[in-house]
């Protein structure tokens, strides 16, 4: 029996998905990160490719947010990274993304291939944009980090730790007489 792979299927899948694989670190800790934003702000994840970060420099949207949150037409978009610095981009209807101004944006924050962005429309055209580096611990995912920590610390059986804590009561009492 021959079988034959279609490729395309899977390379649509992943030019719509625009993410990397579930084991990613960075990807798993932006997940997070994007549980914790306010629904009143729409925002998306862009794992970072070559092509948005070593050449080319063009960065795609999804095509769904785009049409439901930002302008009909090309304009320029703002970028606001987390220390409050502000990046001019200009924003492609086209294309769905962002062309002149993303390069020194990516280049400013040493963007690499497996980091993952997480867009937050702030305001009509302006962006915070949250960075979740593949290979370091941003501010960000020491905070993701943590808050796994708290959430598995307080998930943990009960009955389980009354039963550390009969165990290490019963290690120090008194022999009886």
């Amino acid at each position: 029996m021959l079988f034959i792979l279609d490729f395309t299927s899977i390379r649509r899948k992943e030019q719509t998905n625009n993410s990397v694989d579930i084991s990613s670190s960075a990807q798993v800790r932006a997940e997070i990160f994007e549980t914790t934003l306010p629904a009143e702000f729409p925002h998306f994840l862009k794992c970072m490719l070559p092509s948005h970060v070593t050449w080319g420099f063009c960065l795609s949207f999804p095509k769904r947010f785009c049409v439901s949150h930002l302008p009909k037409h090309d304009g320029n978009i703002v970028l606001v990274d987390e220390d409050g610095d502000e990046f001019s981009t200009k924003y492609l209807i086209g294309k769905s993304g962002l062309s002149g101004g993303w390069r020194g944006f990516s280049i400013a924050h040493n963007l690499v291939e497996n980091d993952v962005l997480v867009f937050q429309l702030i305001e009509t055209c302006k962006f915070k944009v949250h960075i979740l580096r593949e290979n370091c611990l941003s501010p960000i995912d020491v905070a993701v980090v943590l808050m796994d920590f708290i959430v598995e610390a307080h998930n943990e059986d009960q009955n389980e730790k009354m039963n550390m804590c009969e165990a290490n009561e019963d290690k120090y009492l008194e022999p009886h007489e």
